[in-house]
């Protein structure tokens, strides 16, 4: 009679030495953790993106390195020109009511809201304008 010993190692045990040395055989296939890292985080930063920082193919995508580039500066124009019209907020003002004020101001004024008004009656199907004399109001 043959005496047999059986020896059991869990998959417990096993799975996570097999995992780590193929983790080590595909770290060094690469060059080390260093270039793995690098090569990663070239990757994601040359990853085209579009203005909201989600993946996109469409031809205006930037890289996101140059998107998150541009976000920055524009953040901190808006914040330099918010600081600099706060300050300025009076003679502002009293620029823009001027302007009105004059005959090309309110022609201006006048022009814009005439052609919202007509964009505006573009964007429908039908329209209806109903003029109500004063005295019948």
């Amino acid at each position: 009679m043959k005496d047999e010993i059986e020896f059991k190692i869990s998959e417990g045990l096993i799975k996570p030495i097999i995992q780590s040395k193929i983790n080590a055989a595909i770290v060094e296939a690469m060059g080390g953790h260093e270039k793995m890292i690098v090569d990663m985080v070239s990757a994601f930063m040359n990853q085209k993106v579009d203005s909201d920082g989600k993946s996109s193919s469409y031809g205006s995508a930037k890289p996101r390195f140059e998107q998150i580039a541009h976000k920055l500066l524009e953040e901190a124009i808006k914040e330099a020109l918010s600081g600099y019209f706060q300050a300025k907020k009076d003679v502002l003002a009293k620029e823009v009511e001027k302007f009105f004020s004059s005959k090309k101001g309110s022609s201006l004024l006048t022009e814009a809201i005439l052609k919202g008004i007509l964009l505006g009656l573009g964007d429908r199907w039908r329209t209806t304008i109903t003029f109500t004399p004063p005295s019948q109001q």
